[in-house]
């Protein structure tokens, strides 16, 4: 982002009608000043206004967090769960007692989620 910075710098700070009216004060002002609130709503005039949900008065939530999920893309519902190997449910278990993978994947043995 460096060549981004500078060119800012360069194009906006660094001019002499800045310097002289900003940073020195002796010349006039080289800018308008804008109000963010009045730059906000000038921008959003046009935008449809929605009503906001009323928010919850619960005290307490329930919430799933998922990051970094490992996606396997040669997962088989009903693989085999624990294979033995690096990564399961991938082949039909030899066993027809052993444990099988579900639709949504399992929490069983070394397996990535289905897709």
């Amino acid at each position: 982002m460096g060549d981004i910075v500078i060119h800012s710098l360069d194009a906006h700070y660094l001019t002499s009608a800045f310097i002289c009216g900003e940073t020195l004060k002796v010349c006039k002002q080289s800018y308008v000043k804008l109000n963010v609130e009045d730059y906000i709503k000038d921008v959003l005039k046009d935008k449809v206004q929605k009503p906001y949900p009323k928010a919850s008065m619960k005290k307490s939530y329930k919430i799933l967090q998922i990051t970094d999920p490992h996606v396997d893309s040669k997962y088989i519902e009903g693989g085999d769960v624990k294979c033995g190997g690096d990564l399961c449910c991938r082949t039909s278990p030899q066993n027809a007692s052993a444990l099988k993978a579900g639709y949504w994947g399992t929490s069983e043995g070394n397996c990535d989620i289905p897709i």
